[in-house]
């Protein structure tokens, strides 16, 4: 019997998730499993007898081609034998200590599709139903790591329609989809406990590179374009979550004003997104988040000056 599967996605880097198996060594319960999903690789790590010297059960499934990102995502989910999917980035790690606890909540909480933990939210402890959880959470979990859903309500061949045509192209996150589908399946959990922690420190700044703002913004259109209609039914609902991720592009676009180089790429946004720019919302909250970005700014330069004023008594 399963109860969880840790899943991870890795292109090239299985010694960094084999960190993450070398930890979950030391968990004495044997109900869940770790799956790994490779591009292809000379690594002799993919050979899934590798894996026998730990006592987790490893399972690891190379791609004939590469698949991408979102692809991986899904076919783990689709390989994931446990009752819940525990997705996790390579560099990161999952908390062996919180394992006992996620399998303990896993089977005594038959009415539980998502659980969040702490430092993925910033709502009280409890569980919150399918409405309040999507008033609340809705897409707030952008880190793949620590995206925790029930296997059985959550349609993989659905959400492949959410995949880039392009490889590397930044359309709406593929976990995020899964989630927002276990949210609406049945109650979600948060919880302070921690069950991963960041190891980002481990990748060199060239190689990843999340502050793309056109990207940030198209992936918000994606959200009002496509996301939020298909998958919220109730008319309320989908009219808060609308203008929420309407504020979120006029936020995106005053982080992109603030350089004057940035110019063009402001105007092309403004050009190319339609769905944001004749919305009612996003020029209500542009003065807004300017005048809050401006509050604040200003604070932090009062700050600044008298640390500088005292520095220099």
């Amino acid at each position: 019997m399963c109860n969880l599967s840790i899943c991870i996605p890795t292109y090239n880097r299985l010694e960094w998730a084999e960190k993450t198996v070398s930890e979950l060594n030391a968990v004495a319960d044997c109900s869940f499993e770790v799956v790994i999903v490779t591009e292809p690789t000379s690594d002799k790590r993919k050979s899934n007898q590798y894996w026998d010297k730990y006592n987790v059960n490893v399972r690891v499934f190379e791609n004939e081609a590469r698949m991408g990102f979102p692809k991986s995502i899904l076919k783990l989910a689709d390989l994931a034998e446990g009752d819940f999917v525990l997705f996790s980035s390579d560099e990161d790690f999952i908390e062996s200590d919180s394992v006992p606890w996620l399998l303990e909540t896993i089977e005594n909480n038959d009415e539980v599709t998502r659980i969040i933990g702490g430092a993925d939210h910033d709502v009280d402890e409890g569980k919150y139903s399918s409405k309040e959880a999507l008033m609340e959470l809705f897409w707030s979990q952008y880190h793949l790591t620590g995206h925790l859903m029930r296997k059985e309500v959550i349609d993989t061949s659905y959400a492949a329609q959410y995949v880039p045509e392009k490889q590397n192209a930044l359309g709406p996150y593929i976990h995020q989809v899964l989630a927002t589908q276990a949210m609406i399946a049945g109650v979600t959990l948060c919880t302070e406990r921690d069950f991963w922690r960041n190891g980002a420190e481990q990748i060199h700044e060239h190689e990843v590179s999340y502050s793309i703002p056109e990207a940030r913004v198209r992936q918000c259109c994606e959200r009002i374009e496509r996301v939020i209609p298909d998958l919220i039914n109730d008319p309320s609902m989908k009219k808060h979550l609308l203008n929420e991720q309407r504020k979120r592009a006029a936020t995106l676009l005053l982080r992109t004003v603030r350089s004057p180089r940035r110019a063009p790429t402001v105007l092309r946004i403004i050009i190319n997104e339609k769905s944001i720019v004749r919305s009612a919302a996003f020029w209500y909250s542009l003065p807004i988040i300017a005048g809050q970005y401006i509050i604040r700014q200003s604070k932090n330069a009062l700050c600044y000056g008298s640390k500088h004023v005292c520095s220099s008594i």
